[in-house]
């Protein structure tokens, strides 16, 4: 055993496994353990920004760990899945017969073999080596009939971007283990080249501002950016063929930034190195504005997949129908209740429009503050009179009368309309004026318009969604939840879902916090809809004195709040059912089983 630490940096592909990182490494007190959380190119980004701390490998899994060992000089252990690991993902997935699809680099199918002996399950393996051939393999696949698809973390990425269900194929403990094993040999064997990086970095280190400094193949070797200038280290590199062997100065503007450097080559044991010793100059910030957000296409990204709409599933006619809106220059409407994911599937049209290289600008119509909303519909520089963005302009029920035909007539005049992509939503649960609104757009603009279901719609669906869930928290908090009760699972696709995904998706993780061991009881799925029910009575009910009682079956809990919410709107149904989310004649039926039962 070496007598010095090892520092290592681990890129965990998901949150759940920075969790099962941290605690292996506890039995490797040598491991000085750096955790950060990426994939791919963000892995590599992530890499790139914590490199200053002179690393002595690097721990990832899989694709990520490829691009790691292309942009690095340093060792890269990879992370390993096991014959457990796969298992472990089948029983998650609740799948024990039937086809399975696996899609995702080759290192997850070493031990299908062996499953395909013990198992009772079709394991179809389609090995890929680029985020474009798990496209390419995806879109292939996508209209087979497999029980459940299997991905690492590149696919399972590409498969929610084309909106499929997939369930990720996580390294267990044991793994991770084994390649913290791996380190310390490749540390012990590599002692030598650890000294040597330590004494360039001594040398280093007496310079002032920033220092960069990369191999004659442009492989990071040291840096002291900051992590926020993870970009800056790109455009140096693409600057080593302007270094001379003698120093020089190098003077830039990089994002509003300018910028100073010394440049020179330096020699050691053997090797070319090239330095860039950087101070950054005056910056300039650009104002801030409440309800007004403007994101790039990897921001954009990053909310697809990771915000609290993640989960949204669209079907084959609305993913294939978004695809031509994306191609179609013309304005969209999209309209849906609370938490259908309407902002999703804004981010979805962008993400495959023209425009996805520029600018989304998402205008929050609830949000917004009078200074604000004037500046939009006045100021020069307003998103509105700019040029080749695409506009996210949501809730936009929220705006006063006023406010609403200003928005419409600024967006008629065609201005906007033709110099931007223009995407609208509004909410048909928010306030019962809602069709009223739409039709405001949709006969001025000449919009397209998409109508989101509500979860109640596809009981099936909210099954899968509940075990997408219950996979995407257990790796969020490392815990091992696999199971649930059949009769728990029938209460949560008979539930109302008045809030759709958003209230799915808070459910679910209440459920996965108060479950003790592996199973989702009927009992906690029981309390845990009473209260959300009770939640709902609160809201609809403001203005009443009335206590619900929850100690009772949800069934009656049900009945209990139709009658009450009817009763505050004075007998009107279409209010109350509007008032529930639920239709006149999901509310007719409530109020039946009442008058049955007496």
């Amino acid at each position: 055993m070496m007598d010095d630490v090892i520092k290592a940096l681990a890129i965990a592909p998901y949150e759940g496994m920075a969790g099962l990182l941290e605690t292996v490494a506890k039995e490797f007190p040598a491991i000085d353990l750096s955790i950060h959380i990426g994939d791919l190119d963000s892995g590599v980004e992530v890499a790139k920004s914590a490199f200053q701390s002179n690393f002595d490998l690097i721990f990832s899994r899989g694709g990520t760990a490829k691009r790691l060992r292309q942009a690095f000089s340093i060792p890269v252990v990879e992370i390993g899945v096991s014959c457990y690991d796969i298992l472990h993902t089948l029983k998650l997935a609740n799948i024990n017969s039937g086809r399975v699809a696996m899609v995702g680099f080759y290192n997850i199918f070493e031990e299908i073999s062996a499953l395909r002996e013990l198992l009772q399950v079709q394991f179809d393996v389609y090995p890929i080596a680029s985020a474009e051939e798990a496209k390419t393999v995806l879109e292939s696949i996508a209209y087979k009939n497999y029980t459940a698809l299997l991905c690492d973390v590149i696919s399972h990425t590409t498969a929610r971007k084309m909106g499929l269900s997939s369930f990720l194929i996580s390294s267990g403990t044991e793994s991770i283990r084994a390649a913290m094993q791996q380190a310390m040999a490749i540390c012990e064997a590599n002692r030598t080249l650890r000294l040597q990086n330590k004494f360039l970095q001594d040398l280093l280190e007496g310079h002032s501002g920033e220092t960069v400094v990369f191999d004659p193949d442009g492989k990071l070797i040291y840096s002291t950016l900051d992590p926020g200038k993870v970009e800056l280290l790109d455009y140096l590199r693409d600057r080593i063929p302007e270094v001379e062997s003698k120093e020089s100065k190098l003077v830039f503007q990089f994002r509003n930034t300018y910028y100073r450097a010394k440049t020179r080559w330096i020699s050691f044991s053997g090797s070319i190195f090239i330095v860039f010793h950087v101070t950054a100059s005056t910056q300039f910030m650009y104002p801030k504005r409440i309800g007004i957000r403007f994101d790039n296409r990897r921001q954009v990204e990053e909310e697809y997949l990771h915000g609290m709409y993640r989960f949204v599933v669209f079907d084959q006619p609305t993913r294939r129908f978004i695809s031509k809106l994306a191609e179609n220059p013309c304005p969209v409407l999209i309209m849906g209740e609370v938490g259908t994911g309407k902002g999703q599937a804004a981010r979805m049209i962008y993400l495959n429009g023209k425009l996805r290289n520029h600018p989304f600008i998402e205008i929050d119509c609830q949000s917004i503050q009078e200074k604000d909303w004037n500046y939009l519909i006045s100021s020069h520089d307003s998103p509105l009179f700019d040029i080749g963005n695409t506009l996210y302009i949501k809730n936009v029920e929220a705006l006063s009368a006023e406010q609403l035909q200003t928005l419409v007539t600024i967006l008629a005049t065609g201005y906007a309309s033709r110099q931007n992509y223009t995407i609208l939503s509004v909410s048909t649960t928010l306030t019962p004026n809602a069709g009223a609104i739409a039709s405001a757009f949709l006969n001025r603009l000449e919009c397209q318009s998409l109508l989101l279901p509500p979860l109640r719609e596809n009981k099936g669906l909210i099954e899968q969604l509940v075990y997408m869930y219950i996979n995407h928290f257990n790796l969020l908090t490392g815990k091992h939840v696999s199971k649930i009760a059949r009769e728990a699972m029938q209460m949560l696709c008979n539930f109302l879902w008045p809030q759709n995904y958003i209230q799915l998706n808070r459910v679910v993780e209440r459920l996965i916090t108060t479950a003790e061991g592996h199973m989702i009881t009927e009992r906690d799925t029981e309390e845990i809809l009473k209260q959300e029910l009770f939640m709902l009575n609160m809201d609809a009910n403001a203005r009443s004195s009335i206590v619900l009682n929850i100690s009772r079956p949800l069934s009656e809990i049900n009945r209990e709040i139709a009658q009450l919410v009817l009763d505050a709107n004075g007998g009107n149904h279409t209010k109350t059912a509007k008032s529930l989310g639920i239709s006149r004649a999901t509310l007719w039926r409530l109020l039946k089983r009442d008058k049955d039962s007496e």
